[in-house]
């Protein structure tokens, strides 16, 4: 099995220029865990800064957010006087944020007092090299972890009130020491009650896009849990899936095969269904009004619906308009449809066909058809099969072929 103790970087969907495209497998080092994407062909390194927002400890060490939750330890590889910090881990594209900062006392021990953070997934960050990923379930008093030398990379950690660390680190321990096989790793993950624990595990571990099974199971049971951050863990949970199916859609969208279909809401807000246009020769076009490529290959497609509309062609539009980090903010989702209904209209986009869900790369349309990036276009016939994928540079020979 690769090595997956790595520098940590985050599990996100890279948007550069007008192309969904997932983090690779970095170099490997001595440190926290890898989140990264289900492999694909295309990859880009993208790893964020992490952002350092709580100022450094007063002298006794302990923070000036101090409260009712105690995180100790003892580090062996630490040196006196040297920082150590506690950074926030979401599973979405927000950034790390360091929420708590204290110094290295004799004996690699440290103890940083303050108001519990709240559930989710952390970092112990001695260096950028050095980090320990742990959970919290939001009960915890007082957890106090040892960490021998080596333990960074080992994961041979001593941990006193907390379980599911206990848990998360004894199945990793069998991870890197390949005392666990695939199917025995695999039943852990189905069978462990934290859910936080088993998504965890599953990211980094379960890249398979065939185990999709698995990780719908899990993110529906993190999706039960009570006061965990739906944005940054439950629903970018739920995008790396739609991820995972791009990849398998990508295998499945084939010339000859029944095209998939689609249902989602025009500007209007009314549905509109792919499948109630059998009959006519279809273009579905994934656009958006961001990407620059799309907006220069409108007029061609304009240009030839105007020739063929009356003859059988029509165009079905799905727009990957919408915040990329899955903003429920209503002004947010206003302004980003608002982008795509005045594209619509300076483009001349004059067919009634237009649907979006307003959820950019995270798209459930554009999981079901693999589209990794765009403009990205399928011809559909009259009984509803694809007939070419991406037809550019001959759309029109291509249009004239099938009517």
């Amino acid at each position: 099995m690769k090595n997956i103790f790595i520098l940590v970087s985050i599990f996100v969907v890279s948007l550069m220029a007008c192309q969904s495209k997932p983090t690779s497998q970095p170099e490997t080092t001595s440190s926290a865990m890898d989140f990264g994407k289900p492999e694909e062909p295309s990859t880009a390194v993208t790893q964020e800064p992490v952002s350092t927002v709580t100022p450094e400890a007063p002298q006794d060490n302990t923070p000036q957010n101090s409260g009712n939750f105690v995180l100790s330890g003892a580090i062996a590889d630490a040196a006196v006087g040297q920082n150590v910090e506690i950074v926030t881990i979401p599973y979405d594209n927000s950034k790390p944020v360091s929420i708590a900062k204290t110094k290295i006392l004799p004996n690699g021990q440290f103890k940083i007092n303050w108001k519990h953070p709240g559930k989710g997934v952390y970092s112990l960050k001695l260096s950028q090299q050095q980090q320990l990923i742990f959970l919290l379930d939001g009960t915890e008093k007082n957890v106090d972890f040892s960490v021998p030398k080596g333990g960074f990379r080992s994961l041979a950690i001593g941990v006193k009130g907390s379980d599911i660390n206990r848990r998360y680190y004894e199945i990793m321990q069998g991870v890197i020491n390949k005392t666990m096989n695939a199917s025995t790793l695999q039943k852990s993950i189905r069978e462990e009650k934290s859910p936080l624990v088993a998504s965890l595990i599953a990211l980094q571990t379960q890249k398979d896009a065939n185990l999709i099974d698995l990780h719908r199971s899990v993110q529906k049971r993190l999706a039960a849990v009570p006061n965990l951050d739906k944005k940054r863990y439950i629903d970018a949970y739920a995008a790396y899936i739609a991820s995972m199916e791009r990849q398998l859609n990508q295998a499945v969208i084939k010339v000859g095969a029944m095209a998939p279909d689609l249902a989602y809401k025009n500007p209007d807000g009314k549905i509109m269904k792919l499948s109630d246009l059998r009959g006519k020769l279809v273009l579905l076009d994934f656009w958006a009004s961001w990407c620059g490529p799309c907006r220069r290959a409108n007029p061609h497609v304009v240009e030839i619906y105007h020739k063929y509309k009356n003859k059988g062609f029509t165009v079905f539009s799905v727009s990957l308009d919408g915040d990329k980090r899955g903003s429920t903010d209503p002004n947010v989702i206003k302004m980003h449809k608002e982008r795509w209904v005045n594209a619509i209209k300076k483009d001349g986009l004059v067919w009634p066909n237009h649907v979006s869900d307003l959820k950019s790369w995270n798209s459930e349309a554009s999981a079901k058809y693999g589209v990794t990036s765009i403009p990205a276009t399928f011809l559909i016939g009259r009984d509803g099969r694809i007939k070419a994928i991406n037809p550019r540079t001959n759309l029109e020979e291509v249009v004239k072929a099938n009517l």
